[in-house]
């Protein structure tokens, strides 16, 4: 790990939030540690409690995939610096194409920009921003403000557009009900 991961770990240990964030780094990672053809058939969606929530093409995707779970893991964790993903989980539910995925569901960044966030939204983001003032590389602290920004404009949009918060583990969801797709299914 060179010295910016080094330093971007550093953070993320001081940082409240920072297990959420190694574990969007997980998500961010799926694709270059399955590789491109595995990649192709397979979606990382969401973490949950350590559990990261894989979409396939289908059963006998879940299941090749499955066979090389211990790898993945590994390497996840590898580069995410720490054990944040205990476990993977596959649901043969088909995958996203690459350019629905944001295009049709997610806003743009147009839509980003112009959000407006609550006091309480806006004193969360200023707590962000000054726990990521303390970053002594300042190479590192621009990428991490862009980061925590989007995270929290996306979470407004979302708010805006529909989604709720589970009453079961407080992840937004945009499925129906008050649960999301993984409290329900454990219900």
């Amino acid at each position: 790990m060179g010295q910016a991961g080094g330093a971007m770990h550093a953070l993320l240990d001081r940082m409240e939030g920072g297990g959420k964030v190694r574990e969007s780094l997980a998500l961010a990672y799926w694709p270059r540690v399955v590789g491109p053809h595995v990649a192709s058939a397979s979606h990382a969606e969401e973490v949950r409690d350590g559990i990261l929530l894989v979409r396939t093409k289908g059963s006998v995707w879940s299941q090749e995939i499955s066979l090389l779970k211990h790898r993945i893991l590994s390497e996840l964790n590898r580069l995410c610096g720490k054990p944040v993903i205990k476990d993977i989980r596959f649901r043969a539910s088909g995958v996203p194409p690459a350019e629905e995925d944001e295009s049709e569901h997610g806003p743009t960044d147009e839509e980003l920009a112009a959000l407006r966030f609550t006091p309480e939204e806006l004193a969360e983001l200023q707590h962000a921003r000054a726990e990521i003032a303390t970053v002594p590389d300042p190479r590192m602290r621009r990428p991490l403000l862009r980061i925590a920004e989007r995270r929290h404009r996306l979470r407004r949009w979302r708010l805006d557009h529909g989604w709720r918060v589970c009453s079961g583990c407080d992840v937004l969801h945009d499925g129906p009900g008050d649960l999301c797709t993984v409290c329900e299914a454990e219900r």
